[in-house]
C-alpha cells in the first residue's frame, strides 16, 4: 500500500494558517472595539442632551415665575413689582429620572436689567450652571424682554 503525498497536502490546503486566524482575531477585535466605543460615545452624547434639556426646562421655569411678576402701572409711573426672592441663587436637583443618590443639581443665577425707562422695558436673563460627569460645567442661558401689560 502506497500513500500519497498530494493527499495530506491538498487536506492542509484547505485549512487556515495560523498567520490568518490571528489576523481575521483581530480584525474582529478591532471591528468589536469601535462598535463598543461607538455605542458609549452614543450612550453619552443622549445623556448630555438629557441633562441639557432639563437645564433649559430648570432656567425657563425661573424665567416663567419673572415674567409672570406684576407691573404697578399709575399714571406716568411704572413700577416692577418683583420680589426679591426671584433673584435669588436658586439651587435644584435637574428634572431627571434618578433613584436614590444620583442627583443632579444646577444653579440658576438671574440677572435683571432695567433697558430703558420710557417706555419701560426690562431685560431677565437666567443662566443655568450644571456639571457633566467632572468633565466641565456648562451653562444653559434663556433671556426675555419684558414690559407692562397694558
Amino acid at each position: 500500500m502506497q500513500t500519497s503525498q498530494t493527499g495530506l497536502l491538498r487536506r492542509d490546503a484547505r485549512a487556515f494558517t495560523l498567520i490568518e486566524t490571528a489576523v481575521a482575531v483581530a480584525v474582529a477585535a478591532v471591528v468589536m472595539a469601535g462598535m463598543f466605543k461607538g455605542y458609549i460615545l452614543a450612550s453619552r452624547r443622549a445623556q448630555f442632551a438629557s441633562y441639557s434639556l432639563a437645564a433649559s426646562a430648570m432656567a425657563s421655569q425661573r424665567l416663567e415665575n419673572i415674567v409672570a411678576a406684576s407691573w404697578v402701572v399709575s399714571g406716568t409711573s411704572v413700577t416692577n413689582v418683583l420680589n426679591p426672592a426671584l433673584r435669588a441663587q436658586q439651587v435644584n436637583a435637574l428634572g431627571l429620572p434618578s433613584s436614590g443618590t444620583n442627583l443632579v443639581y444646577a444653579t440658576n443665577f438671574v440677572t435683571v436689567t432695567q433697558i430703558s425707562i420710557n417706555p419701560p422695558y426690562l431685560m431677565a436673563r437666567v443662566d443655568c450652571v450644571w456639571n457633566f460627569m467632572g468633565m466641565g460645567t456648562f451653562t444653559n442661558t434663556v433671556a426675555v424682554l419684558r414690559a407692562p401689560d397694558e
